[in-house]
């Protein structure tokens, strides 16, 4: 029964060790994708919006 124990627990060791092996956790770097980004056109506000956002500053300073 000792022996039987000892031959499962050696097999078990080279099964774990054998399964080991160099992972490759990076993928391949791939020059031929273009990484250009494109910022949206600003949204200007009118003065009624410059008034609403005025009005919160101030309400909020006032805190």
């Amino acid at each position: 029964m000792k022996s039987i124990r000892i031959i499962i627990g050696i097999v078990t060791v080279v099964v774990m060790l054998g399964a080991c092996k160099k992972l490759d956790e990076v993928p391949p770097k791939n020059n031929s994708i273009v990484r250009e980004y494109i910022l949206p056109k600003p949204v200007f506000l009118n003065d009624v919006e410059r008034e609403i956002v005025k009005e919160e500053r101030t309400e909020y300073e006032k805190l």
